[in-house]
């Protein structure tokens, strides 16, 4: 009978609504960021900017305390209009703009959760020009073929912090990285010099520097960090392939700045990767004598408990970046599954073994060196998907080698030759 009324009463317990509670503006040099303050966390409806206004559909009520900014950067008036359970917020623009990026943030000193939209200018597009007779036909040469050129940031990061961190003005003093930051560089296509005959696309190669910014990785036990051997290999093998002049190279991240698991998986596929190629080292303090290189691929179910581990730290690297991590619904998890089945898989895998022969040419694997976990940093639905273990610092041997440029040098020539490999297999 006890449990009777307890569950009636848990059953008619009014649900707390959210409350939409302030809105603020900061303005930057290259964009205004609007800041949406709530009660819960919440990710509003943020359609792209039509004509002169953004409008953002919040779903939460207005507080009754709630507080609108003034006018500043590229908003010229906002106003806030209650529609049954929720809120549209009416940004009024001084120019036409876009949605440069949008991210929920952890609460910061006010306990408010938030959800920031930066805005940047848009340049409209060009006129048609007026129409003109129809040209007689003629015989042209073919388009030339389309290289990749590797796009400046719009603006240089700040010195002193992460490129994917809220500035603390806008965040309540507290720095915590985005769930979206900032867009990196992508290729831009353009014709090679000197092609006039032929229409062609080079493979496209994602490589990824684990970890970065705030989040150090693993560390050895005399404090040296996973991100910076991750970041000095990936450069060491981006420019091996830019001189062999044979593919395309994206780097997820060239400096040290904090970036999103969901963030690196973005920008594979904005670039539309042929190949993504993921950089770790890896730590087991608890079993210092444990030494190798490994290759992981994508799995449902790991491969072994040590590969448990390592997907399961890597996977929480958004945690330590304060990343407001959604959690996975039924739709997420089905596409997962599906993606088990495709051939992205098996192509995945094909490329792992490349990668384990080569790296073991120059450096010891560990027991089973072809491991496979649930890495959400490998779960591209389209494009094979490795990561590479380059060592273990928390072994002396290991930790030693990874800090000689020759052997460094010599782990960026057997990724280079797994790569020109892998690609040809497509």
């Amino acid at each position: 009978m006890i449990r009777l009324v307890v569950a009636l009463l848990l059953v008619a317990a009014p649900t707390v609504a959210a409350e939409l509670e302030r809105v603020r503006l900061g303005v930057h040099d290259a964009f205004t960021r609007v800041v949406i303050e709530t009660s819960r966390s919440l990710r509003p409806e943020v359609p792209a900017p039509a004509d002169d206004r953004l409008r953002v559909v919040v779903p939460a009520r207005a507080a009754a305390s709630l507080v609108l900014p003034r006018p500043r950067g590229l908003v010229t008036a906002i106003t806030a209009t209650e529609i049954g359970a929720a809120t549209e917020l009416v940004l009024r623009l001084r120019s036409r703009a876009r949605v440069a990026s949008r991210f929920a943030l952890a609460p910061g000193s006010s306990g408010a959760h938030r959800y920031v939209i930066d805005l940047a200018v848009s340049t409209p597009p060009a006129r048609d020009a007026p129409a003109a007779e129809a040209p007689k036909p003629t015989t042209v040469a073919a388009p030339a073929p389309l290289r990749a050129e590797a796009l400046a940031p719009t603006e240089p990061p700040p010195a002193a912090s992460p490129v994917d961190a809220a500035p603390a003005s806008d965040t309540g003093g507290t720095v915590v990285a985005a769930a979206t930051p900032p867009r990196l560089p992508v290729p831009r296509l353009r014709p090679a010099p000197g092609a006039t005959d032929t229409i062609e696309r080079r493979p496209v190669v994602v490589i990824d520097a684990g970890h970065g910014g705030v989040d150090p990785g693993a560390l050895s036990p005399l404090g040296f960090q996973e991100k910076r051997v991750t970041l000095d290999v990936a450069r060491r093998l981006r420019d091996r392939l830019v001189a062999a002049d044979q593919v395309e190279v994206v780097m997820t991240r060239d400096d040290d700045r904090s970036l999103s698991l969901a963030r690196r998986l973005t920008i594979t596929a904005e670039a539309q990767a042929d190949l993504f190629v993921s950089l770790h080292a890896d730590s087991l303090p608890s079993a210092p004598e444990v030494a190798g290189a490994s290759v992981y691929t994508l799995s449902e179910q790991p491969s072994d408990a040590d590969a448990a581990r390592k997907a399961r730290t890597e996977n929480a690297a958004d945690e330590r970046l304060q990343v407001i991590a959604y959690q996975e619904d039924e739709t997420v998890r089905d596409i997962l599954t599906s993606m088990m089945r495709t051939s992205t898989t098996h192509r995945s895998s094909k490329v792992a073994r490349i990668f384990a022969t080569e790296i073991a040419r120059v450096t010891p694997l560990v027991k089973r060196g072809q491991r496979s976990a649930n890495f959400v940093v490998l779960r591209s639905l389209q494009t094979p998907s490795v990561l590479v273990e380059l060592g273990y610092l928390s072994n002396v041997e290991d930790a030693s080698v990874l800090r000689d440029p020759e052997h460094l040098d010599r782990l960026a020539d057997a990724l280079f030759r797994s790569v020109t490999a892998a690609v040809e297999l497509e």
